[in-house]
């Protein structure tokens, strides 16, 4: 079963490539009223929401956030005679996703490139229709799936027969599973049920509020988002109707992005992610400046969001820890694989315990993370190698490791990851040359650029011919897309930031345009129709089909979690607008932002904090530094105590000084720009409520839409239509002055147009208190 690496959206800037800096000459700019707008080609469209939507794309969720596609794109088949594909798109109609399996046969990819369709699944909730599908043998696929109003199962697909089989009727939808070789037996993880707060005995005796999130309080219950919920683990033997449940004193780690069940050949054993009760003392010895940040943001009696290895014994109903050590965060991630005897694992990206004598062997574990090989059962480590390695298979039939050179070119594509193979010597591990087929074959890749939608092509690795296999947007060759320059450019304090650059598909040289500018990273290898994480809140192509120029903007991450993130990333959006002026391309009086989870953070401290002035600004379920979401969530998300770093200190006595100079809620006297806050969820709600709240009392322009079902990344097409074209109405109403002819908007607009007057009224106080 495929492993990639985990994801973690607050070091998303580990997912995009350096870019070179881009310049235009011309004459002066002139306004866009006084230029006659260029024609778009013959037969061309402008690029729409819906287009976004129902665009085709790799399914893998990973790389829906922004991850790479390597390796990700094909599952071929244990004898290598077939491989299949898993695309999906948005059905606007339906409000649905739909995803398809496509079957090739390896041996005719060169002369009947034509797939065959295996099967289709729709899933009208936040999860994928098909997902976690893996080769059971050649001629059986396993995967999770569910249909319309369905939860989601584990299902078995017969190529021979055409038969799909449902294998499991858990009464919760299943998160993730894993075989055994053979598959004998299956271990999964499913949705814990939702649990009621209000009983007789609460009714009587009151609840004890102790971790409970204030909206589950305020709801009566805990739900059971998929995405949120905590998880319980299963086992079950194939021809066995009983399903036996595995204890665990521990939350495991979920997550979209890849299947976490690790079971032995021989089933007995299976290795889980599982969070740390809590944080030693000794860890914060390891020099890894995101785990420094998440340790940081721990709070006492909450999770910790720190996570390691356990080894269950499923014979024997056992469990312990593999690695009295953390595993890699975030887009670096960590591998595990099995030995085909079952008697060892190897495992990549991860730290190593630090009770050893040798001080130099300290140092090295304290400073990288590593590949080991840990024996089971007795946890003997032996230490492979500190290089920079993604572990990609541990081959049964040759017994070599494989992995990727340069666990983040693996991820983002920036380059080509060579393979690098490990033997075993003795008791220890050597440098082994490629085996002789890794030099031929096949590789399927999704081929994409920032001018070119993605395609399936393979390529031999022998001969390097390549052959489209499929083009998964054809009808986007009918669609005008403005072009895409990358820039770089030196923000406000000096350091230097990248981005992309959508023009308008009739760009009209010399002439200035509003900017839009969409924060959360830029990937210069890919086709973003939109932008980053699949997209929420993102429109890039269609804001630029209405006449903006829109700025994809990277970030570093730099000093993260502290104020030095902040002040950077405000500097950043700073020099963009002076970069973009002095090129004459813009109208800096006219300058709109969007934020998105960790981005909109950064939005907030611009609108508050930077003397630069914005026409419009939008932000979509943003993380926070305010003292209203510190104090509804402290007791039940670990992640609000970095608010205390952003600012600082704690928000009492001297502490509270420091809130109020930097905490974007205790400015919202500073705040001269019309907001809309797209809330997803109702923790989303409460998180955003500061912002609504004041700036309403203070009499400035805001707007704040909730989508109660809706997932941080949001997933149903309706949701999804609602967020994008929310923000292209927003910014077309407040830096161009234009509204949608569309009848059902009418109210919206009268709602805006009294914003507008709002508007007028609160920038003629601001002046007059000066």
């Amino acid at each position: 079963m495929k492993r990639v690496p985990r994801h973690s959206e607050r070091v998303s800037s580990l997912l995009f490539c350096l870019v070179f800096a881009t310049a235009w000459g011309g004459a002066r700019g002139q306004s866009l009223t006084d230029a006659k707008p260029a024609a778009l080609a013959p037969g061309k469209k402008r690029v729409s929401v819906a287009d976004c939507i129902q665009m085709v794309t790799l399914a893998d969720p990973y790389y829906a956030v922004g991850g790479s596609s390597r390796g990700l794109v094909a599952e071929f088949s244990p004898d290598g005679t077939r491989f299949v594909v898993t695309v999906k798109k948005g059905n606007l109609q339906n409000n649905t996703n739909e995803y398809s399996v496509l079957l090739w046969n390896t041996g005719e990819v060169y002369r009947s490139p034509k797939a065959k369709l295996l099967l289709t699944l729709a899933s009208s909730s936040n999860r994928p229709a098909i997902q976690q599908l893996a080769w059971i043998d050649s001629h059986r696929l396993s995967f999770l799936g569910e249909r319309p109003g369905q939860l989601q199962q584990l299902y078995l697909f017969d190529l021979t027969t055409s038969r799909l089989q449902r294998l499991t009727r858990h009464p919760t939808s299943l998160l993730s599973y894993g075989w055994s070789a053979g598959g004998s037996r299956i271990a999964f993880a499913a949705v814990k049920p939702r649990g009621s707060l209000i009983n007789d005995n609460a009714r009587r005796r009151g609840i004890r509020v102790s971790s409970q999130s204030l909206s589950d309080l305020i709801a009566g219950y805990i739900p059971s988002r998929d995405q949120e919920a905590d998880s319980e683990l299963f086992d079950m033997k194939i021809g066995d109707t009983r399903v036996v449940r595995v204890e665990t004193r521990w939350k495991f780690l979920h997550t979209d992005y890849h299947n976490e069940l690790a079971i032995s050949p021989n089933g007995r054993y299976m290795i889980v992610p599982t969070e740390a009760p809590s944080i030693p003392d000794s860890w914060s010895a390891y020099e890894d400046p995101f785990f420094r940040a998440a340790v940081r943001r721990r709070v006492t009696g909450s999770s910790t969001g720190i996570f390691r290895y356990t080894l269950f014994d499923l014979d024997n109903g056992i469990s312990q820890t593999l690695l009295d050590a953390p595993i890699g965060l975030g887009f670096g991630g960590s591998e595990v694989f099995w030995a085909p005897d079952s008697r060892s694992v190897v495992v990549a990206g991860v730290w190593l315990p630090l009770d050893v004598a040798d001080p130099e062997e300290k140092e090295s574990r304290q400073s990288k993370k590593y590949v080991a090989e840990i024996k089971i059962p007795s946890r003997t480590i032996v230490e492979i190698t500190t290089e920079d390695l993604r572990l990609v298979q541990w081959d049964s039939g040759t017994d070599l490791l494989k992995f990727e050179r340069g666990r983040i070119n693996s991820i983002t594509g920036r380059n080509p990851a060579p393979e690098v193979y490990y033997r075993r010597k003795g008791d220890g591990w050597e440098r082994a040359e490629p085996p002789r087929a890794a030099g031929g074959g096949l590789a399927v890749a999704l081929e994409e650029g920032l001018h070119t939608p993605p395609r399936i092509v393979v390529v031999s690795r022998k001969s390097n011919q390549k052959s489209l296999l499929l083009d998964l947007n054809p009808g986007f060759s009918d669609l005008s897309l403005g072009r895409v320059e990358e820039v770089k450019w030196k923000a406000s304090d000096g350091h230097e930031v990248n981005g992309g650059l959508y023009f308008p598909p009739d760009y009209i040289k010399g002439a200035k345009y509003p900017l839009v500018i969409q924060t959360h990273g830029f990937n210069a290898t890919r086709f973003w129709i939109d932008g980053p994480y699949d997209s929420t809140a993102f429109a890039a192509q269609p804001l630029a089909s209405r006449g903006f120029l829109v700025l994809q903007a990277d970030e570093s991450f730099e000093g993260i979690g502290t104020p030095v993130e902040v002040l950077r990333e405000t500097s950043a959006i700073e020099g963009a607008i002076d970069h973009l002026e002095q090129l004459d391309l813009i109208d800096r009086t006219r300058v709109g932002l969007i934020g998105f989870s960790r981005t909109g953070l950064f939005v907030k401290y611009a609108l508050t904090h930077s003397s630069y002035r914005f026409g419009a600004a939008s932000v979509a379920d943003g993380t926070e530094a305010d003292y209203f979401p510190y104090i509804a969530f402290y007791n039940s998300w670990g992640g609000v105590a970095e608010m205390e770093t952003l600012n600082v200190d704690p928000p009492f006595g001297r502490g509270l000084l420091s809130w109020l100079e930097r905490s974007p809620g205790f400015n919202l006297n500073n705040v001269q720009t019309p907001f809309l806050a797209q809330a997803l969820g109702p923790n989303s709600l409460l998180l955003g409520w500061e912002w609504f709240i004041g700036l309403s009392r203070l009499g400035k322009p805001v707007e704040m839409i909730y989508l109660p079902d809706a997932s941080h990344l949001i997933v149903k097409p309706w949701e999804r239509q609602t967020s994008l074209e929310l923000n292209v109405d927003w910014f077309c109403f407040w830096l161009k002055g234009e509204e949608d002819s569309d009848p059902a908007k009418a109210e919206q607009y009268a709602r805006w147009s009294k914003l507008r007057e709002l508007q007028g009224s609160s920038a003629r106080a601001d002046e007059s208190s000066r």
